[in-house]
């Protein structure tokens, strides 16, 4: 599967006029209904692997219409993240035609969207209604579409309760990126929630990971520490972590001990990941793998053809 992050580029300002995007009304329902369908998906084996927002096919296909067509074919799943505004363009106008441009564009080569709130949060109010529309949209218009809250939030008692009270009721996410530091409170809220995902990172790509997440405890790396006391709190129906893709000597050992989850693996494409390697190596038995791919798809053109080129590119990704 392909997660792409949206960001609105200065190249939309003269191709597309200024105009008032209007939404529709509540979904809930809907969402809701087809939640079970998405993450009967996701443990029946279907999905094995995002690419930097990209996830690979393993095994039968789930019966859900989004997914009729797929025939042993690698998915996508779409970070998203708003882009710089136009001269002629409000914040809200190009950054939702951008996202609509890009998940249209897209979604026949993916299986996820992955919304990065810090993107829209710096924002503002406008920011926060951006990502409400951007949900709302892919709701209505790629209902089988998973869609992950890519926030890393990390607190305790009602703090936690109120984030996932917002994310999974107020939003609509299906999961959302969790850090863990705080401990295991920082996680039980979000695991009421049925036919939810917590996604706790657990290895991450960036360089200075190495900070804390491999240092050891009880002689074990941190980060082995931190699955395994996520584990004994969940299950694998609602537990996801995030391994880097930039880390993919690990992966095989980490699958020794976690054996059932699925990994989000982002650093695919321009963080120098390979996806080959990272489902050599993190595959389990039902694929186990959504593979994030990010920049290589949603800057595969600056130009007015800036859709057309990152389906191309998500196209081509899909079928590692």
């Amino acid at each position: 599967m392909l997660t792409l992050p949206l960001n609105a580029t200065a190249a939309l300002a003269p191709t597309i006029p200024a105009m008032a995007f209007n939404w529709t009304g509540d979904t809930a329902g809907e969402s809701s209904m087809m939640s079970d369908t998405r993450f009967h998906a996701l443990r029946s084996g279907v999905l094995s692997s995002p690419v930097s927002s990209f996830s690979f096919w393993s095994g039968s296909l789930p019966s859900h219409p989004g997914f009729s067509s797929m025939k042993s074919v690698t998915r996508l799943s779409i970070p998203l993240r708003p882009a710089q505004r136009s001269h002629s363009w409000t914040v809200g106008e190009a950054v939702l035609e951008f996202n609509k441009r890009i998940i249209d564009a897209t979604a026949p080569h993916c299986i996820a969207f992955k919304p990065n709130l810090a993107f829209y949060e710096c924002l503002g109010v406008d920011g926060m209604a951006i990502l409400d529309k951007t949900v709302d949209y892919i709701r209505s218009n790629h209902s089988e579409q998973f869609i992950i809250a890519d926030a890393k939030r990390g607190d305790i008692g009602n703090t936690a309760r109120m984030y996932a009270k917002s994310l999974f009721e107020t939003f609509d996410f299906d999961a959302v990126t969790l850090s863990p530091y705080m401990g295991s409170e920082t996680v039980t809220p979000f695991l009421e929630y049925s036919g939810r995902y917590a996604i706790v990172v657990a290895l991450s790509s960036n360089p200075s990971s190495v900070d804390f997440q491999t240092a050891e405890k009880g002689g074990k790396p941190l980060y082995q520490v931190v699955m395994e006391k996520m584990m004994e709190i969940s299950t694998p129906e609602n537990m996801m972590f995030v391994v880097g893709a930039t880390k993919a000597d690990k992966l095989k050992e980490i699958r020794q001990f976690c054996p059932d989850n699925f990994f989000l693996v982002p650093g695919v494409g321009a963080q120098g990941g390979s996806a080959e390697e990272v489902i050599a190596n993190g595959s389990n038995s039902q694929g186990g793998l959504l593979i994030n791919s990010s920049r290589g798809v949603l800057y595969a053109s600056s130009g007015e053809d800036f859709a057309e080129a990152a389906a191309a590119v998500a196209a081509r990704t899909a079928v590692i």
